[in-house]
């Protein structure tokens, strides 16, 4: 899984666009990816597959993002046609937009078809994990000989990448003990 926090900021909108585009492609690619975006443009917000809307620690929404407009409509939230979908609800569960705030829509989302359904999934994905335990979990890790060739093949490439670092390295190394004996001797 690839947790990402906020990816697209400082980004101008064609570089956003572009990363979420190669982060589309990971996910159709069978990768699990979640990112946090705050107020993304339309043309990002068409590229979500699901979406999670979080206020004040509860859940507003949680479903597909091409299903949130249909979602906030059903409770007499309807989004203006050409309106930035994200921003719409955004609006709805901030409280500095009073004329538009609702303070009952995490009620609304817990008595909610959405939170039955995801309930529901991930109780028949706990249950599909305990009939079917991995078995031999520790043949998944690195054994200790793997460990210590990949740890020591990424030392030896990211010294020979950077030479000046390894060499200040090395000279720490050698200058600190010394350093401080000399300062052990001067005080002492």
């Amino acid at each position: 899984m690839l947790l990402l926090d906020e990816p697209t900021s400082g980004l101008d909108s064609a570089s956003a666009y572009s990363v979420m585009l190669r982060l589309q492609a990971m996910a159709k690619a069978g990768h699990a990816i979640m990112c946090t975006i705050h107020q993304p443009s339309s043309e990002l917000w068409s590229l979500f597959d699901k979406f999670i809307l979080l206020s004040g620690g509860h859940t507003i929404y949680n479903g597909r993002a091409d299903h949130t407009v249909q979602y906030f409509g059903n409770l007499g939230h309807a989004c203006p046609v050409a309106y930035n979908p994200a921003d719409y609800v955004l609006a709805l569960v901030n409280q500095d937009f009073p004329d538009r705030y609702d303070d009952s829509l995490p009620g609304k989302y817990t008595e909610s078809e959405q939170r039955s359904a995801t309930l529901a999934a991930v109780a028949e994905a706990i249950e599909a994990g305990k009939a079917n335990p991995i078995d031999g979990v520790a043949d998944y890790g690195l054994k200790p000989i793997s460990t210590f060739v990949t740890l020591s093949h990424r030392f030896l490439l990211n010294n020979a990448r950077n030479p000046g670092i390894y060499w200040v390295r090395r000279m720490l190394t050698y200058a600190l003990p010394y350093k401080y004996q000399l300062t052990k001797l001067l005080y002492s």
